[in-house]
């Protein structure tokens, strides 16, 4: 699983800090992200050293015990550094690479989308004391939303139930899947997908494990 990245530690403790060199720089444009390019795969670009950060720079996390910013397109990028497009995210390897990349990826888009106060249309300001977005003239405060979507395996003897999308050109193969709706359990949400998509109804419900999937910002929660 995605976010599986061994004794590699990311802290999501909120901060108001700059960055200084030697700090991960995670630098997104139109659906990718500025990675370098090693022998064996990719790395995290650093300040300083792979590119110049400009003022703006926002706090996301730590990783491995070193701060990460959001930055804006860099005026100078070092010539090893690419941008590698969101679809791309789950070949780059090493998978501790690709995991702080998605997760940056989530709050960089949760961060563009609440720019502006949904309720007085204010420009909004992130908060002094935890990770939200707070209208300075009505008070709203915006949180980072997470969407539960339930993904499930069925069995019938030595066979899976499989599905394909008819919006894509080419077969496509998946397990059934889909968002829970307001008030449902994630039980019931399972139910309803599997009737949905196939008529048929199951029994012996048991819960796997859970997954993060930032795209667009989902916890996947596997049955």
């Amino acid at each position: 699983m995605i976010q599986d990245i061994g004794n590699h530690n990311l802290d999501r403790t909120y901060k108001q800090i700059a960055p200084k060199n030697g700090d991960i720089a995670l630098c997104y444009q139109k659906g990718s992200i500025l990675l370098k390019k090693t022998g064996s795969g990719y790395a995290l670009p650093h300040v300083g050293k792979d590119v110049d950060v400009t003022d703006g720079a926002q706090h996301l996390f730590t990783f491995d015990g070193v701060d990460c910013f959001r930055c804006t397109a860099p005026q100078k990028e070092a010539t090893d550094c690419v941008y590698v497009p969101f679809g791309e995210i789950r070949d780059v390897r090493p998978m501790e690479v690709a995991y702080v990349a998605i997760t940056g990826a989530q709050l960089n888009r949760w961060y563009s989308t609440r720019q502006y106060c949904g309720r007085c249309g204010q420009h909004m300001k992130p908060s002094d004391i935890e990770r939200a977005m707070v209208c300075p003239d009505c008070g709203l405060t915006e949180y980072p939303k997470i969407c539960p979507a339930v993904i499930v395996l069925v069995s019938r003897g030595d066979k899976v139930l499989l599905q394909r999308n008819s919006h894509y050109k080419t077969a496509n193969w998946s397990l059934v899947a889909g968002f829970v709706d307001p008030g449902e359990s994630l039980e019931e949400a399972v139910r309803r997908e599997i009737r949905e998509e196939s008529s048929l109804e199951v029994k012996d419900l048991r819960y796997i494990r859970s997954q993060t999937w930032p795209f667009p910002s989902n916890i996947m929660i596997g049955f």
